[in-house]
């Protein structure tokens, strides 16, 4: 049954691909309000000793608890959502032109029959969800490196240092052009297919483990799993990039990723490539319990709309 929605003078079907787009955006955006401050703990977390390494006058801080407290006490409670703006703008596009471009790519590589070659299936779907990422993320990396920059800058040593954002964007701009607001983003396409490759894989095992006669719940279980679990083991990717977007627009630099890789194994042990890595993990959880709450209104709102019509 089509149900109109009336949707900022617009009539909406729910099952129009413009419904979607809108439902799809306003529940990434509220899944990532609601976990923002777990994101900017995390940042920080991951790149505080960049700060160090260009020896800011900055005091590091090593549990998250610790952080918040002097995220509060410093710059007030609403500093938690420092940045948030940037992730913000940056989910409608992308939602968007996600969908846009998966469609585009998907004729590239004709669909495959899972049960005729697994292989093939698997290369297919990574090739045309990396291919369709990536430009997806061409056009928003931009509000990545900007978010992450304002997330990590903090009041320093009690001082009230704090960087406004015209203030990185003409930084960035007089030291290393257009060029320095795409600072990692190799490594960050690489990230990409880690990830869907990893978790794909991760998931086919555990949905082979429990068997496909399991409940819903296990289902839950196996697809939460595959997620965190694939986040865990990309995660170095991830402290890589946002260490070498620290650097855009300023003196010392990595090189390239490899050195960036290097340098912080050398300086700061293997371990440090997981800074955050916990609190990433709750970011995740209280991100999914959002987006079930979310789509059990939605699903209410639909009912009513359709009793309603039916009335």
């Amino acid at each position: 049954e089509r149900i109109h929605i009336r949707f900022f003078f617009r009539d909406l079907t729910m099952t129009s691909p413009f419904y979607d787009f809108v439902i799809g955006g306003l529940s990434s955006s509220g899944s990532t309000f609601t976990a923002a401050p777990f994101e900017r703990v995390k940042l920080i977390l991951q790149c505080q000793d960049e700060l160090l390494r260009k020896r800011r006058p900055f005091t590091p801080q090593y549990g998250a608890t610790e952080i918040i407290t002097r995220l509060v006490r410093e710059e007030g409670f609403t500093s938690l959502w420092k940045g948030n703006s940037f992730a913000f703008f940056r989910y409608f596009p992308t939602q968007f032109l996600n969908w846009f471009h998966k469609n585009h790519f998907r004729q590239w590589f004709p669909p495959v029959d899972s049960k005729k070659s697994m292989v093939r299936y698997y290369i297919n779907n990574i090739a045309a969800g990396t291919v369709a990422g990536a430009l997806s993320l061409f056009y928003v990396y931009p509000l990545d490196v900007m978010r992450t920059r304002m997330a990590v800058d903090v009041a320093m040593n009690g001082g009230r240092h704090s960087v406004q954002v015209f203030d990185i964007a003409k930084r960035i701009l007089e030291y290393d052009g257009i060029a320095g607001f795409y600072t990692g983003f190799g490594i960050s396409v690489f990230g990409i297919v880690a990830y869907r490759a990893s978790y794909f894989g991760l998931y086919d095992v555990l949905s082979a483990m429990v068997g496909p006669k399991s409940g819903f719940f296990v289902k839950w279980l196996v697809g939460w799993s595959a997620t965190i679990a694939s986040g865990w083991i990309t995660y170095p990717l991830d402290t890589i990039r946002r260490r070498m977007m620290m650097c855009a627009g300023e003196a010392i630099q990595y090189s390239s990723t490899w050195n960036a890789f290097t340098t912080i194994v050398r300086e700061e042990g293997v371990m440090s490539l997981w800074k955050g890595s916990g609190v990433n993990i709750l970011r995740a959880l209280v991100g999914a319990a959002f987006l079930v709450f979310f789509d059990y209104a939605v699903e209410q709102f639909q009912n009513k709309i359709m009793q309603r019509k039916r009335n």
